[in-house]
């Protein structure tokens, strides 16, 4: 189809191209050869057909003037001092092996650890045996990150809470008397003081005796030393609420009666603690 209107002459047409490329050095430079046809399909005249066809020729020639992005070296990941952090990430290179670091790669504050020196000792004033080898610092068995009772006397057996349950102590009184010896008193001050700071438990005082004397007299002498016993917590800051007694004379020995030693073990106040209540560590 022809159209003369503005005085130029058009008639269909096709095009078309081929094109080859090379890449060498690495694929960093690229030669390109392209060829592009375009032909008449119709005209008025063959002449028209002919005389009006393209053909156009192109070479390129391309190289990078930086690194190509795709075709960087892959990043070493080196730790050389061995401190856990990278050496592209790492500002304190060459430090020394076992150091703390931060992220950075910097040594940390030293932390610095306290030693703590210092001799336990239980109400009576002897030295507390190490039961565990963990940190159990008033010695009563239990670490001291579960203990809900710390400071316990080392008297004491306690529960799994490290809480006291148990003791037996060598309370001594005037010969045949209800009388705390003024000796036997601080002992019976330190125990007030530690029932005071820690609060909730109930605390039953048993008294004992060897076998001298009756049966009788013996029972009632251990009530009236239980009771003695009551009376000096009292004075001492306990509530009374907390305390009760009870005598048990001489059927309850812990060693023979046949020597000294066994009758000065006999002759004893035990205490036994109670928890109404499960005691928070903060509540105690």
């Amino acid at each position: 189809m022809t159209d003369e209107t503005q005085g130029f002459k058009s008639h269909p047409f096709i095009q078309g191209g081929l094109g080859a490329g090379y890449r060498f050095n690495n694929n960093s430079f690229v030669v390109r050869l392209e060829a592009k046809l375009l032909q008449i399909i119709a005209g008025d005249t063959i002449q028209d057909r002919s005389e009006d066809n393209e053909v156009i020729t192109t070479l390129n020639f391309s190289a990078p003037f930086g690194k190509i992005l795709n075709e960087q070296e892959p990043v070493k990941m080196v730790d050389s001092d061995g401190d856990g952090v990278m050496d592209r990430f790492d500002k304190c290179p060459n430090t020394p092996k076992g150091t703390r670091v931060d992220g950075s790669g910097c040594p940390l504050p030293e932390m610095k650890t306290e030693v703590i020196k210092q001799t336990i000792t239980s109400l009576s004033g002897e030295e507390c045996p190490v039961k565990i080898d963990g940190p159990d610092r008033d010695r009563d068995g239990v670490e001291d990150s579960i203990d809900q009772c710390p400071n316990t006397p080392c008297d004491f057996s306690v529960d799994d809470k490290g809480c006291p349950v148990k003791a037996n102590l060598m309370i001594h009184f005037a010969t045949d008397k209800a009388d705390i010896t003024p000796q036997s008193m601080e002992l019976v001050k330190k125990f007030a003081e530690f029932l005071i700071k820690n609060k909730g438990s109930l605390v039953h005082i048993i008294g004992h005796t060897d076998w001298r004397g009756s049966e009788q007299y013996n029972m009632a002498l251990s009530k009236r030393r239980a009771k003695a016993v009551r009376d000096a917590l009292i004075r001492f800051g306990v509530s009374p609420s907390r305390l009760s007694t009870e005598g048990k004379g001489e059927s309850e020995p812990i060693a023979s009666n046949r020597t000294a030693e066994g009758m000065a073990l006999n002759r004893r106040t035990e205490v036994r603690l109670t928890y109404p209540q499960y005691i928070d560590a903060g509540e105690k």
